[in-house]
């Protein structure tokens, strides 16, 4: 299967997933649609608003691998935040706002893995907190 095939085999599922959210959710607005832009590096995934016609990011899908990532702003990917590989996309739940593993599957304990180790490394930003008792005048 080529690269394009994937891709468009990830746009329709994840339009699919959406509009079964939407269905439940707002069962009287039109449906979105789900576009695709390609671009140098990364092609974009985002939702044309059936309503107004506007386009919000979702995803990003990097060309040369395939990985699917979650997105900053219109030009900006989040690497932080992997959803997996075009080969990988039945695992999880696109329905979401941000996709979620589905229960089971391979791709739950490597998001598992993957959080915890982002966690591991995160250093709180911002000034240390003055220690109450240097302030304490005698």
């Amino acid at each position: 299967m080529s690269y394009a095939e994937k891709l468009e085999a990830f746009r329709s599922l994840f339009e699919k997933h959406n509009d079964e959210r939407r269905a439940r959710l707002y069962p009287n607005l039109t449906p979105d649609k789900v576009g695709t832009e390609t671009g140098y590096k990364f092609d974009k995934v985002f939702i044309i608003n059936g309503d107004n016609g506007s386009r919000s990011g979702r995803y990003m899908v990097e060309s040369r691998t395939g990985d699917i990532y979650g997105i900053k702003s219109w030009t900006q990917v989040n690497k932080r935040r992997w959803y997996g590989t075009l080969d990988t996309i039945e695992q999880y739940d696109w329905s979401d706002y941000y996709a979620r593993p589905l229960a089971g599957q391979p791709a739950e304990k490597d998001q598992y893995e993957r959080e915890q180790k982002i966690r591991a490394g995160h250093k709180k930003r911002g000034r240390r907190p003055k220690a109450a008792a240097f302030h304490k005048r005698s």
